[in-house]
């Protein structure tokens, strides 16, 4: 388990833990009961609880979400524009789509909403995604929350009969290559700035470190 490790790590004496919020609360409590400067990478929760010595450094997803609209304007002229995720309660998700709708709203356009959940079956001929997508006027715009919910985008335009990329171009988040090079025809992706990220999570645990908080 996460908890498990960290104990295990605990015992190198590290100076200070750079890492992703953990979906379990187990873990978030144990890293709160840390005595060290702990840097989160990211968070879903609007006001998390974290302890004093923790900080928190994320992705500008609103700018990920405008700058998907910048790129498949670029692409040509669409008569619908989609934004689809496989996780619509996660805080990326929700960013990404603000800042989606906020750059269509300027263009005056409203998209419409594919929330796709990987647990069912959501893709059989009668599922009321493949009938948002079989409706819409083409050529589509689909903007995905991340590469898994592109996927699951393409999988469902496949099952409707809508020809991607003549009819409907998907893109997603993160540019992961598995994914995105995984399918045919191949999708394309925004890379979000983790070297960037990266960089300033390692400058504030070391202001931390320095009690320069």
């Amino acid at each position: 388990s996460v908890i498990e490790t960290l104990k295990k790590e605990r015992e190198i004496r590290f100076d200070g833990i750079i890492t992703e919020i953990p979906y379990d609360k187990k873990a978030i409590d144990y890293l709160n009961s840390l005595e060290i400067p702990i840097i989160f990478t990211n968070y879903n929760d609007e006001n998390p609880q974290l302890g004093e010595n923790c900080g928190i450094v994320q992705l500008d997803d609103v700018s990920i979400g405008a700058e998907a609209v910048r790129f498949l304007s670029n692409l040509g002229k669409f008569r619908s524009w989609v934004f689809a995720t496989t996780t619509p309660g996660d805080r990326f998700s929700i960013l990404r789509e603000r800042g989606f709708r906020d750059a269509l709203g300027k263009k005056e356009i409203t998209p419409t909403i594919l929330s796709i959940d990987p647990t069912q079956n959501a893709f059989l001929e009668g599922d009321a995604n493949c009938r948002r997508i079989s409706v819409l006027p083409k050529p589509i715009a689909i903007f995905a929350a991340w590469d898994h919910a592109a996927v699951s985008a393409l999988t469902i335009c496949q099952k409707v009969g809508v020809k991607v990329p003549d009819q409907a171009v998907i893109t997603g988040v993160d540019n992961d290559e598995i994914l995105c090079l995984g399918v045919s025809p191949t999708l394309t992706s925004i890379l979000p700035d983790h070297i960037n990220l990266g960089k300033n999570a390692v400058l504030e645990l070391q202001k931390m470190m320095n009690g320069r908080n």
